[in-house]
Parts: structure tokens; sequence; C-alpha cells
């Protein structure tokens, strides 16, 4: 088994070398989904957050075409500025209020965190590139 961790370019030209040496069996974290060529990566395994809600990644394609989403980190800025816009919606301070909050159910799957700790904490999910495509595998 090979591990994969890289930045593009660098990352897609890995991906086409062991490609070319008929390596196939490589597992990642998150490489394949910020890859430029994600179908020189078929079949390989990944971990990476959880997206609960895949009508957001769509929409954000929608919005935004030739922008790459990016999996492991827009579901999060998204849920971190609704948490924002919530507490300005109370009347409360954005800082106490987030400061506050132990569970968020989000487009990440839910969030947790412990009372006295800064840092939310989510489930990691297992995905592969199916078709050139990122797939999460508990949602087959």
């Amino acid at each position: 088994m090979y591990y994969v961790e890289a930045l593009n370019p660098q990352l897609d030209v890995l991906g086409q070398q062991l490609g070319d040496a008929k390596i196939r069996n490589i597992a990642s974290v998150v490489a394949p989904s910020v890859s430029q060529r994600p179908e020189l990566f078929e079949a390989t395994w990944y971990t990476d957050s959880n997206l609960k809600d895949f009508a957001f990644k769509t929409r954000f394609e929608r919005l935004y075409p030739g922008t790459q989403f990016a999996t492991h980190m827009m579901p999060y800025a998204y849920d971190d500025f609704n948490m924002i816009v919530q507490a300005f919606e109370r009347g409360e301070n954005p800082a106490v209020y987030v400061r506050n909050i132990r569970s968020y159910d989000g487009n990440a799957g839910r969030l947790t965190k412990m009372a006295g700790s800064g840092n939310f904490q989510s489930m990691p999910a297992v995905w592969e590139i199916e078709h050139g495509k990122p797939v999460l595998l508990s949602h087959q």
C-alpha cells in the first residue's frame, strides 16, 4: 500500500506517475479530493470530512462553476458563519454564543465540543474516487 499526501501540482504529477507504474493500491487523507484530476486516483479510498447535506455541494457548484469544492473546509466554514449569524439574530455576543455551543447539526454532520474546550469535533468519513468523482461511501 502507498500512502499519498501532496498538494497540486505535485499531487497530480505523482498520481500520473503512480498510474503509469500501474500502482493502484493507494490510500490518503483528503488528497484525492483536492486533485485537479481525480480520475488519476480512481478507486482510491481516503478520509475527509463528512458531508451530511449533499445539496450544499450541489448549490456551491451551481453558484461557483469552475471553483473546486473543498469538502475538508467549506462545510465547516459555512457552519461557522451560520453560528455567528445565529448569535446576531439572538442579539448575543458572537464570541460568547459560539463558546457556549456544545453541539451543532451542520453541513459536516453533528459537531460537538466538550465543556471548556474551544474546538469542535466531527466524525470523519471514508470517500472513494468513483468514475473520476469523490463519493462518500456511507451514502451508497
